[in-house]
């Protein structure tokens, strides 16, 4: 085997074990509840990449859901999402509102990245109980609601999560 052959069979080690990373970090989809149901499939760009969601569930009839993607590809990104997500689960414990939970993230993530790379992503809070969606737009394209035919772009937020360290976000509930 040639020099070239081994760094090839390295680099495809560690792509694969980068790959697997990111796949661990994807949460369970959460079932059915009060007519509500999730779906989500990822699709990367390339093999590897900074796509991600998460769903955490901080009580019976509230659920959080992250849509991102860290800016950049490969495996710097790949490995960016691991902070992104125990940052999203940490700061979620002290608050359920998109907009709070947006600027605490950009905060945090700018004192560790100082601005690159930085995370596009919407954030929602789906409440059962009071059949409402609430939602921050951080510099995604914009999501949408689709209910009884017609679709609503989810586009009221801020600036990218991580760009800026003092960043304001707008909150908007359906």
């Amino acid at each position: 085997m040639t020099g070239h052959e081994r760094t090839q069979v390295i680099i495809q080690s560690q792509l694969s074990m980068a790959e697997a990373m990111q796949r661990r970090l994807l949460p369970p989809i959460p079932g059915p509840r009060r007519g509500f149901e999730w779906a989500a499939l990822l699709t990367p760009a390339g093999r590897i990449g900074g796509d991600f969601f998460d769903f955490l569930e901080p009580s019976a009839d509230v659920c959080l859901a992250l849509i991102a993607d860290i800016s950049g590809k490969g495996i710097s990104a790949a490995m960016a999402l691991t902070l992104l997500r125990f940052t999203f689960r940490q700061l979620a414990r002290d608050t359920q509102s998109p907009a709070e939970l947006s600027a605490r993230m950009s905060s945090s993530l700018y004192d560790e990245w100082h601005g690159s790379p930085y995370v596009t992503c919407v954030i929602a809070r789906l409440d059962l109980a009071r059949r409402t969606l609430s939602y921050t737009n951080a510099g995604h394209p914009s999501g949408m609601l689709v209910r009884d035919g017609e679709d609503r772009e989810l586009a009221a937020g801020g600036p990218p999560l991580g760009l800026l360290k003092c960043a304001k976000y707008v909150e908007a509930e359906i």
